[in-house]
């Protein structure tokens, strides 16, 4: 089974992750959301806060399927990073 990490860079709108995260992909492979905080955003409670609406707006395009999706937070500064994040998840596939 392949792991699919998506990676957002901006706030992404319903069906952006509907398209994104179709039932024919979703249902059969593994999949993760790396998103990059802006530059602007900072610290714990930024990425907490991104976490969050992530998740709210992840439940609303997918519905239940919304809870197998791991979510992850970089700053891609200071050794936080897109590629460290699909590394340590152990994505096989990274959708920019």
């Amino acid at each position: 089974m392949q792991r699919i990490l998506v990676v957002l860079r901006a706030a992404t709108d319903v069906e952006t992750l509907r398209q994104r995260f179709r039932p024919s992909v979703a249902e059969t492979h593994e999949m993760a959301v790396c998103y990059v905080l802006p530059d602007n955003e900072q610290g714990i409670g930024a990425m907490v806060e991104a976490q969050r609406r992530i998740t709210v707006s992840l439940r609303r395009a997918l519905d239940q399927r919304a809870e197998r999706i791991a979510i992850f937070v970089v700053t891609d500064r200071d050794g936080d990073s897109v590629d460290a994040c699909a590394r340590d998840w152990g994505a096989t596939v990274v959708d920019p």
